[in-house]
């Protein structure tokens, strides 16, 4: 099932955002993105320890120097979107490494692994389609059966608490891409917590 908490939105279709901006997103993402793996077994993943994914990131710092516009809305137009959905007042990431990335999957057989946010609410920009016949889809609930199977659009604007909802990206069914910009908020006024070796393994 999906997360309790969890809104759909399109930011092309409320004007946020144009199909040129998804584009030049991509663009930008594919020139600056680095390499980058997840490790199972650390304080989120739900993958066996030593499970190592491949894939390219645009780290925050990445998305406030290459993509201005990504990191404005991210920390204005849909936080209050955010905001309106959950009931609460949020900030952004206090750490601008982690606030707003773009992760990108490139080729056959490339996923994001099976594992729980730690932040109290994420949002998620996606920027190419994603379908039964492409793969790609945002898997939720693992427990040995998916359950839930997102096909997106480009533009899909997704709001969530992840923390109990296990999740995932399915793997790519041929040499495609897949590119998706995951955000977190945390609530003002609160701690803001965030396991050490979640950080050593996205950005090390």
């Amino acid at each position: 099932m999906l997360p309790h908490l969890f809104f759909a939105t399109n930011a092309i279709e409320i004007e946020l955002l144009s199909e040129d901006d998804i584009k030049n997103f991509l663009e930008v993402t594919e020139r600056q993105a680095h390499d980058a793996r997840l490790i199972g077994g650390t304080s989120t993943s739900l993958e066996e320890a030593g499970t190592e994914v491949r894939y390219r990131l645009l780290d925050g710092i990445g998305v406030a120097e290459y993509l201005p516009r990504l990191q404005s809305l991210y920390e204005n137009e849909f936080r209050k979107i955010a905001e309106r959905v959950f009931g609460r007042e949020l900030i952004p990431s206090p750490d601008i490494v982690s606030g707003a990335n773009v992760n990108l999957l490139e080729g056959s057989g490339g996923r994001y692994e099976w594992h729980y946010d730690s932040n109290p609410y994420t949002g998620l920009l996606v920027l190419s389609p994603t379908s039964a016949s492409l793969g790609g889809r945002l898997l939720f609930d693992q427990n040995n059966d998916v359950q839930v199977a997102l096909s997106m659009r480009p533009g899909d604007l997704l709001f969530f608490d992840a923390r109990k909802a296990a999740h995932a990206v399915e793997e790519l069914k041929d040499a495609t891409r897949r590119a998706s910009a995951p955000m977190n908020y945390y609530v003002a006024g609160e701690a803001v917590i965030r396991p050490s070796d979640l950080d050593e393994t996205l950005y090390s």
